[in-house]
């Protein structure tokens, strides 16, 4: 679809056509043919409907009569044979031969602007070319679409089109040749003017989101996201190939993943860009960093202790771990007195009765991460899922397997359970008196 817009466009751009060499003898009335061969040698040329058989005719024209009074025709053949073989560079460079001579005309312009971007490799030199023709054809818009000059069978709405079409193209191409230069603020300006006159451009939208993401902006991770989303939601006219939507849903996928998380609101994004050319008013999207701060400031009003926790454990397997624990845990009092103790669930005790050492799991409850040793013995025996409170003096840390002992004293304990009292003895029954 695209491949045969565009084909649709350029050939309205240019205005080209084979069979017009009688039109261009009329308005070239001073220009003479050099001899009947010539002239019978472009009427072959304008007849021959095979562009490879055309162009060897052209080639003829050229080696046989290099010095004519019909350059620009010439050219302009050539122009029109390239574009019907796909011959990008070399529809380029004879384009810019034809504005050497005539420098204002925007169908020219247009071409230059148009075919910079399908450039395989291109120049410093070919983005110059592209810049200075898209400004070209900016420049020219006021004066090229007047009520005077559109064609008597173009309607209103189709001229007004026309215009906006080829304003469109100009900034893309502009947006593009920024881009090829690592000028990503200017392409971001470039591609968000060419969308506003044409927003039928998915290739521009996945172009303004990649922009967006080279400035390496944290706060504009979003707008990169949106754009990607309306480059593979978009389906209308002007939309990326059914394999280029693939293509970049599935980086959107991997990218929305690393930003957010997990996929959860992926579909009511590709929703709103499927509805919006750019983001509306208030679109965000939360970073899972932002995820993290508030369920951090869920969990510490919910229960400060295991947010404590888990703050700590965080700091203790990253790198650095044991010279946190050195220089802010060992031998301190954690939690400090005004915060709520610890709170874990019994995994073991030792020994099994009367135990000075218990095992606990603070995050997981059946995953021990401390150890408490006791400056007494609790008393008697407590089942594994006990709720055990404390606070104590971390004393040592190992990162694998994960443990923080602690030495505590035995009133900074609370949850144990209290020792059964002793069985009541049934009372002893009276002797039965002697009888005689």
């Amino acid at each position: 679809m695209l491949v045969r817009k565009t084909k649709a466009i350029v050939a309205v751009v240019l205005g080209l056509a084979l069979g017009l060499g009688a039109a261009w003898g009329q308005a070239q009335q001073k220009q003479e043919w050099k001899d009947r061969a010539e002239y019978d040698l472009y009427m072959a040329i304008s007849k021959e409907a095979n562009a490879e058989a055309r162009l060897k005719l052209v080639d003829q024209w050229t080696e046989k009569y290099a010095a004519t009074d019909f350059t620009l025709l010439r050219l302009q053949t050539y122009l029109a044979t390239y574009q019907q073989l796909g011959r990008t560079a070399d529809i380029v460079r004879t384009a810019r031969s034809i504005l050497e001579s005539n420098p204002k005309d925007i169908r020219i312009l247009s071409t230059v602007a148009y075919f910079t971007t399908a450039l395989p490799k291109p120049s410093p030199d070919d983005l110059s070319a592209g810049e200075k023709a898209s400004q070209g054809v900016l420049e020219l818009l006021d004066a090229e679409f007047t009520p005077e000059k559109k064609p008597a069978t173009v309607t209103e709405a189709d001229w007004k089109k026309s215009r906006s079409a080829t304003e469109a193209m100009a900034h893309r191409t502009l947006g593009w040749v920024a881009m090829q230069r690592k000028e990503y603020e200017a392409a971001e300006k470039a591609f968000t003017r060419t969308l506003q006159a044409n927003p039928e451009q998915g290739e521009v939208s996945y172009w303004l989101g990649q922009v967006i993401l080279y400035q390496k902006k944290a706060d504009r991770q979003v707008d990169a996201l949106f754009h990607f989303a309306r480059a593979a939601a978009y389906a209308g006219t002007g939309a990326l190939s059914p394999q280029g939507r693939q293509q970049v849903e599935a980086y959107l996928a991997k990218a929305y993943r690393t930003y957010h998380g997990d996929e959860s609101g992926l579909k009511e994004l590709h929703e709103l860009a499927r509805a919006n050319v750019f983001p509306p008013a208030g679109f965000d999207i939360k970073s899972r960093e932002e995820i993290e701060v508030e369920k951090r400031q869920a969990l510490a009003k919910a229960d400060p202790g295991l947010a404590l926790w888990v703050s700590i454990k965080e700091n203790l397997t990253a790198d650095g771990g044991q010279k946190y624990f050195t220089e802010n845990m060992k031998d301190a009092l954690i939690p400090p007195e005004g915060m709520v103790p610890f709170k874990g669930t019994l995994i073991s005790h030792d020994p099994a009765k009367n135990p000075k050492t218990l095992v606990l799991g603070i995050q997981d409850p059946g995953q021990a991460d401390v150890t408490l040793k006791l400056d007494t013995a609790m008393t008697g025996v407590a089942p594994a899922g006990t709720v055990i409170q404390f606070r104590g003096a971390p004393e040592s840390f190992t990162k694998e397997p994960f443990m923080v002992t602690f030495e505590v004293d035995k009133e900074a304990v609370t949850g144990w359970p209290a020792p059964a009292p002793p069985a009541k003895r049934a009372p002893k029954k009276a002797a039965p008196k002697k009888t005689t």
